[in-house]
């Protein structure tokens, strides 16, 4: 890679699609670049579910289950990054309640 690309390179967002699966065969390569670019990674998970909706419950029951839900998959993404951070790899985790998945990564990797 060249000296620019190191330069430019501060930070690899990850998407992982289940948290909960102890393999990450993308995680753990990016984590193998970022150790050599000495860069940042950030492990981010969109969830949504359909029918998590006012009509099904009230709001704050909604509002409460959405945060159990980001709640489980973060704990997910911390117990991926835990490992890594024993190696020195600086990682942040981002449980994100966005649909579509896809559009949600994106819409973390501009921000």
């Amino acid at each position: 890679m060249s000296t620019m690309a190191r330069r430019l390179l501060k930070t690899i967002l990850v998407a992982i699609e289940f948290p909960q699966e102890s393999r990450q065969v993308g995680l753990a390569r990016a984590a193998r670049l970022a150790q050599r670019l000495n860069a940042r990674l950030t492990l981010v998970h969109c969830a949504f579910d359909p029918y998590a909706r006012p009509s099904h419950c009230t709001t704050a029951d909604l509002a409460r289950r959405i945060e159990d839900s980001l709640a489980t998959r973060r704990a997910g993404l911390e117990r991926l990054a835990r490992p890594l951070r024993r190696r020195g790899l600086k990682i942040a985790v981002r449980a994100l309640w966005d649909y579509p998945p896809f559009e949600g990564i994106v819409r973390e990797a501009v921000a």
